[in-house]
């Protein structure tokens, strides 16, 4: 415990006495200067202290104003989230008249404040098809956001695929500008330039490697008939219409026979619902499909 005395009283009410002793002028001397000495060590120290403290200070101000002036400029705009569950489909119309149908099983964010200067911009887990409104105006792009390829729009029809670690853009009306990203920075492989432009009838796919390929498709649509419930197959193989099924109804497929998957089929089909896409496949394959709970069990008939 520390005491504190009083001024006027160091020497009363004490339990003991201090009594000086004699010091010759030689050792006084010599104490003056190892206590001088001493001060001047402390005040450099303090001194010391005191650089290094504020140092520190404007590190830290300089480190605070930083965050504070980027969490500033890069808030992200808050978002409206809106899904879409196993067999359904969203159509929905945005704040500058564009249209969205949201694939089943799939979900897109909207900014809540919608506004009506800058880039328009939505983010897409999933599926969905776009007839975006041209602002002649403002000049305002449009541009979808996905984990591997960002489609900026200039007024447009095109069709977004996200599923199956690959990304697909099909492009039926219009010009769409490609940005592909790899961890958040945008990169093109194979493509010596930083971006990719689509023009219609051409339908560019990215796959898990980020390796980008562009076809021309004469039959642009078939890419988004799905919007009519219609799936349009070219020698599709049954294990590649199992992971259709999959992704749209969340049913999985089970056979007896793995070599059945490497069946194919070609033509349209329609179906609004499991039971119709079911029906429809097990009288093209000729085999047995019982549907149980959320699986389909493949057999030989």
């Amino acid at each position: 415990m520390d005491n504190h005395l009083i001024p006027g009283q160091e020497d009363k009410d004490l339990p003991f006495y201090f009594k000086p002793k004699q010091v010759t002028d030689v050792k006084r001397l010599n104490n003056w200067h190892a206590i001088s000495n001493g001060i001047d060590e402390n005040m450099l120290q303090g001194k010391n202290k005191r650089m290094g403290y504020i140092s520190f200070a404007a590190v830290f101000l300089v480190v605070i104003g930083a965050i504070w002036f980027f969490t500033i400029r890069e808030t992200p705009p808050e978002l409206t989230t809106y899904a879409t569950g196993y067999g359904k489909v969203k159509i929905m119309l945005l704040p500058d008249s564009s249209k969205l149908i949201l694939n089943a099983n799939s979900t897109v964010k909207i900014p809540k404040d919608w506004k009506t200067t800058g880039n328009r911009e939505v983010w897409l887990e999933g599926e969905a098809y776009f007839e975006v409104t041209k602002k002649i105006a403002t000049g305002q792009k449009f541009i979808v956001h996905t984990n591997q390829v960002d489609v900026e729009v200039l007024g447009t029809r095109f069709n977004v695929n996200t599923r199956r670690s690959e990304s697909i853009v099909a492009l039926a009306e219009g010009k769409v500008q490609l940005a592909i990203k790899e961890k958040g920075v945008t990169v093109i492989k194979d493509l010596n330039m930083p971006s990719l432009v689509l023009k219609p009838g051409q339908v560019a796919k990215v796959d898990s490697t980020l390796h980008v390929s562009v076809a021309e498709d004469t039959n642009i649509d078939r890419y988004a008939s799905w919007v009519q419930h219609e799936y349009h197959f070219d020698n599709t193989s049954l294990g590649t219409v199992a992971g259709i099924i999959e992704d749209t109804y969340g049913y999985k497929m089970i056979v007896q026979d793995s070599t059945l998957l490497q069946r194919s089929i070609s033509g349209d089909l329609r179906a609004e619902n499991i039971d119709a896409f079911v029906n429809v496949l097990q009288a093209t394959f000729s085999l047995k499909m019982t549907i149980d709970k959320k699986t389909i069990i493949i057999s030989q008939p």
